[in-house]
């Protein structure tokens, strides 16, 4: 492991972009939060575009094994 370093990168997702649009203390603070490897967006910017992006796979651990969620699956 120690060959292979990890560089983790975090997204906080939170409420939506109405909610600070319209206010330019919030967008500066949350400009002044973000570096290289830490974002925060919104949720309607994960379903911008959603059907031109690639298929989210969501699982559920269960002891060693991952139980996919997906409507195909089932």
């Amino acid at each position: 492991m120690q060959r292979n370093p990890t560089y983790p990168k975090f997204v906080l997702v939170f409420g939506r972009r109405a909610e600070y649009a319209e206010s330019e203390l919030r967008r500066s603070r949350i400009d002044a939060e973000e570096r290289d490897d830490f974002k925060i967006i919104t949720f309607d910017s994960l379903a911008e575009g959603l059907y031109g992006k690639r298929t989210l796979w969501f699982g559920v651990r269960r002891a060693e094994f991952m139980d996919l969620q997906n409507e195909e699956d089932r």
